[in-house]
């Protein structure tokens, strides 16, 4: 956050109630181009940076919920498993008994 920050809003400590709809937009993009995450990944990082904010705007003390109209979805991953060789080759680890 403080790399987006200083990078994209050229500040070093943001007021949190200058917090816009197009603050979460601008961060997902940020993370998906400059720190090239994985769509999910990213997903993961605004639902945290949401979570943080839920205090805030349940006080409201923002005047509007920047995270209302965001729509990310989680993209299906298909996860590989290890193959008995690999596994195999992982426990044995140049130890021969």
């Amino acid at each position: 956050m403080q790399e987006f920050l200083a990078r994209e809003i050229n500040v070093k400590n943001y007021i949190i109630n200058r917090v816009d709809t197009n603050f979460p937009e601008k961060y997902f993009y940020f993370l998906r181009t400059n720190k090239e995450l994985a769509n999910n990944t990213a997903v993961k990082y605004i639902t945290f940076v949401k979570t943080i904010f839920n205090p805030v705007i349940q006080d409201h003390i923002l005047k509007a919920n920047a995270f209302r109209g965001l729509r990310l979805k989680l993209k299906p991953v298909q996860r590989q498993f290890l193959t008995l060789g690999e596994i195999e080759s992982i426990t044995q680890d140049g130890h021969e008994d």
